[in-house]
């Protein structure tokens, strides 16, 4: 299946606030792992997919059509949107 053709540049821009998995590793006592929470994030990029499972946003795209640092958060995990243009 072909992707579909994209309408270069991207030119809509998104901050997405998202609620992440947190990790933690080593010897510790109970408390410091009942404490711990899911993290708060914002992103920030251009809008490259928008499905109704994740939204995929990179963050650089060059004259060429190329992109660069690309992250697809799922929808579950999203607090808000906040769209503008560039």
């Amino acid at each position: 299946m072909k992707p579909p053709k994209l309408k270069l540049p991207l030119t809509k821009i998104v901050e997405i606030r998202w609620r992440d998995a947190c990790t933690m590793s080593g010897w510790r006592e109970a408390v410091k792992y009942m404490e711990h929470t899911p993290m708060d994030i914002t992103t920030a990029g251009y809008l490259l997919k928008d499905t109704e499972s994740a939204l995929t946003i990179v963050q650089s795209q060059s004259a060429d059509g190329d992109f660069n640092d690309c992250i697809t958060i799922p929808r579950d995990w999203i607090v808000s949107i906040r769209t503008t243009r560039r």
